[in-house]
């Protein structure tokens, strides 16, 4: 994944994939949805949180970069378990795993 974010550091967690900085996180996820007959059921949704009380701030610290992260995956777990997603994509807990930085 090619860093798009200012500063972003990408992720892995549990499956899903994403970015995270001082005040975004993003979070893709692929979704099987249950009922589609004929049309392909794999779809990746995509979570794109902001913590603008962060913005200005400079002591933002990995911890918090965590936190916004799990809250991201938290949330983003609720909207896969309401779309019934087949494939449960997020039911296990929240591990945030950094990936290496890209080369540039």
């Amino acid at each position: 994944m090619k860093p798009s974010l200012d500063q972003g550091v990408p992720y892995e967690a549990n499956g899903a994939f994403g970015e995270a900085n001082d005040f975004i996180t993003k979070l893709y996820v692929e979704c099987t949805l249950p009922g589609l007959a004929d049309l392909p059921k794999a779809v990746w949704l995509y979570a794109d949180a902001s913590y603008t009380v962060n913005i200005g701030r400079t002591d933002i610290d990995q911890a918090a970069r965590d936190r916004q992260t799990a809250l991201t995956y938290l949330m983003t777990r609720r909207i896969t378990d309401a779309l019934g997603c087949e494939n449960e994509p997020l039911e296990q807990p929240p591990t945030v795993k950094p990936l290496p930085a890209p080369t540039p």
